[in-house]
Formats: C-alpha cells, structure tokens, sequence
C-alpha cells in the first residue's frame, strides 16, 4: 500500500489508488455466512428473534375473523414457524448473500433477488384446514356462512303446510345440522380454503365455491317429514272421539276429503287419522324442499366478498398482488428506501469505491515539497 502512496507524497502522481483486495473478502461472505449458519443455527434465530417478534405484533393485520378462523399469538407463531421453517429462511439469506456479493464486488452491474411465496400458501391452507378439525371451525364457516343462508332463502316459503302445521326457521336451522355430518362439514369448510388458495396464487379468476346438496337436500326433507308428521300427531291427538251417528258420519266424510275431521269416528284411532293425512304434508314438503332447493348452491365472489369486508379484501388483493411478482429486491430498491439524497449519494460512493476499491487524494495526507 506505502508503494501506491509514495508517488502521490512526494508530487509525482495526483492520486494514488490503494487495492485493499475488498473484492475477494466480499465475494467470501456466501461462504463465511453458511459457516456461520453451521454454528449459530441463523434459520432458528431469525425464527425466533424476528418473524416470532413480527407476528405477535402484528397478529391483528395477519389473520382475518371475517370468516370464523382465529388465532392466539401462540398459534399463529407456530403457523408462522410451519409456514417459514428455519431451513427455508436460511436458504434465502444464502440465495440473497449469492445475489449481492458479486455486485458489490464489482463483478455485476446489478442484482436480483427474487423469492416465490406461493409454496407457502398452500402451507397456510394446510393450517387452516388442521385448525378446522381441532377446533370444529368448519360447522361455522359452512353452515353459517355457506349453508345456512342459501338454504334459509330458498325456503323462504317453507312457514306453514297443510292442516296449519308450522315449520319454523329454527326447526329449519335444526333439520340442516342432523344433516350435515361433521365429516361433510369439514370436507366443506377445507373446500372453502381451497377456493381462496386457488385465488390468492391466480390459480383461478374469482372468489368462489360450490356446495353440492343432492343427497343433504333429500336426507332433509324426510327429517322435516319426521318432524311435520309428529305435529299431525298432535293435531290428531287433539280431536276428541264422536258421539253421535251423524259426527260419525260427517268425520268420514270429512277425512275422505282430506281434511282434519270435527271429531275422531269411534272405529279409528289417532295413528289411523295420521295416515290418511300425511302424504298431503308430504306432497307439500317434497314440494318445498326438493324443487326449492336447488341440488347445487354457490357460495358468489360477491358472497365472499361480503363476508369479508373493505379492510380484508385490500388486503387479499394485496397478498394476491406479491404473489404474482414474489418478493423482489434489486440494487434499485437500496436506494429507492433512502429519503435524504445525501444519504443516497454517500450510500452510492460507498458501494463505487467497494465496486473499485478505494480511491484517493484523502484530506488528512500531505505532499512533500518539490
């Protein structure tokens, strides 16, 4: 280095360039960084000393109520762990440290440092989907924000059958929950998640899922049946005996018209009423049931939408947005995150003189007199 500075001291030369050999330590940090990560597990840290800190922080911004899925700090750090293990981490810091060195060293004009994130979605949808099952969240992300207000619009007129017999919603309510089994549920509520995946990685256009009701709507209807013909009972249970001839006959007559009769002939029991007038409830529930309900409901980009609100729909489109690109970082954006132009300038000298090495006149050394 003195014989680079000699010259310059002593008035022959105007500058003097000392070669600190910056580039090769530069190009070693790859190296001396995975070295590191041997010794100090630098995945596992930055797990727990970073994104752990991160998440806690910022759980309310990271996970969404809107469609019945939360999260306490402890779970969503160990989501987050799950999500970003410590060995893809440190891959990245690796990939990143390959990216930059030979552009600090002088070796490249740029860098690149891209990383795709949809892989990671798909582990967000795993977790989702085993927190559905632990906790039983899919019986309210399908039933009552999927099934139940489909199906309570398409019996809108399901209110009162034949012989006054009154359906009420929360029998509705009722009927729907003997019908869908807890493993149908969840096979459900995993398919709603699915359909935001699909979303999320531009694997489809929209936000929306399909509930097949084939055989629900059918196992419904007869729970109904069940339920109305019971209320039959009641009605026939009600009607006191004859006892003249003439309600004997007037009752017949009565019954053979389909209608609820004054009072019970005297050689007929209640059941025997029942029998004769069910099939016309029947009718009327088979009608209502099977031909409202359609055997396929869509739960709309709109319907979820909806659910979700303003705030959480920004924030989807903005996930969806980053997945598309992944996070990219180049040398641009270094210098695009400094405000002060004197700090961007000094930043660029900087990296000019790690580029070259280091140059001078420097103010603190003084030539000697010819």
């Amino acid at each position: 280095a003195m014989a680079e500075v000699q010259p310059y001291v002593t008035g022959r030369t105007d500058e003097f360039l000392i070669d600190l050999e910056t580039d090769q330590r530069i190009l070693r940090i790859p190296e001396a960084l995975r070295l590191a990560s041997a010794e100090l597990s630098l995945g596992e840290l930055i797990s727990d000393q970073v994104i752990g800190v991160i998440v806690r922080d910022r759980l309310d911004e990271l996970v969404s109520s809107s469609i019945g899925i939360t999260l306490t700090p402890d779970e969503a750090v160990a989501a987050a762990n799950r999500i970003m293990p410590p060995e893809w981490i440190e891959q990245h810091i690796f990939e990143a440290a390959d990216a930059v060195a030979p552009y600090l060293a002088g070796q490249a004009d740029s860098f690149e440092i891209r990383i795709d994130l949809r892989d990671r979605v798909k582990v967000v949808g795993d977790e989702l989907k085993a927190k559905l099952v632990r906790e039983d969240i899919a019986t309210k992300v399908v039933f009552e924000q999927v099934a139940k207000p489909l199906v309570n619009q398409a019996l809108g007129g399901l209110k009162v059958l034949s012989f006054n017999i009154t359906i009420t919603p929360e029998e509705v309510d009722d009927a729907l929950r003997q019908v869908l089994p807890p493993e149908w549920v969840r096979q459900q509520g995993s398919q709603v998640i699915d359909a935001v995946i699909a979303y999320l990685t531009s694997e489809s256009d929209g936000l929306q899922y399909s509930v097949d009701l084939t055989e629900r709507k059918a196992s419904a209807a007869t729970v109904l049946s069940d339920l109305a013909k019971r209320k039959l009972t009641q009605i026939a249970d009600r009607v006191p005996g004859c006892v003249t001839v003439q309600d004997n006959v007037r009752a017949g007559t009565e019954l053979v018209a389909l209608k609820v009769p004054g009072c019970r002939p005297l050689n007929l029991s209640g059941e025997t009423i029942v029998s004769a007038l069910f099939p016309l409830v029947q009718n009327d529930l088979t009608r209502l049931v099977v031909s409202n309900i359609p055997d396929q409901v869509t739960y709309s980009d709109v319907d979820f939408r909806a659910t979700l609100g303003a705030g959480d729909i920004k924030t989807l489109e903005d996930v969806r947005d980053l997945l598309q690109e992944g996070i990219v970082f180049t040398e641009q954006d270094i210098f695009a995150s400094i405000d002060n132009p004197q700090d961007r300038a000094d930043l660029e000298d900087v990296i000019a003189n790690e580029q070259g090495g280091q140059h001078a006149p420097h103010p603190g050394l003084r030539r000697i007199p010819k």
